[in-house]
């Protein structure tokens, strides 16, 4: 998957995965890998990740980033 921003390129890799951040102006496309192309995409909207983080306890931290793709690393 290719993104852009407006001001910075994202190249996502075959089993890369990542975050998009909400309110921004980004666009995308999803390109073949040997022909077949396979994406997922989960769109969490507030609600939901608000009741997600009061049942599990989540606690954040502040979040300073500019970046509207943001990649998340593989866990093993």
């Amino acid at each position: 998957m290719n993104g852009y921003n407006g001001n910075k390129h994202y190249v996502l890799k075959q089993g890369e995965s990542c975050l998009v951040r909400k309110n921004r102006l980004a666009r995308y496309n999803k390109v073949k890998n040997n022909n077949e192309l396979e994406k997922v995409i989960i769109f969490f909207d507030e609600t939901f990740l608000k009741i997600f983080q009061k049942k599990y306890s989540i606690l954040f931290k502040n979040f300073i980033s500019k970046d509207a793709f943001i990649k998340l690393k593989k866990m093993i």
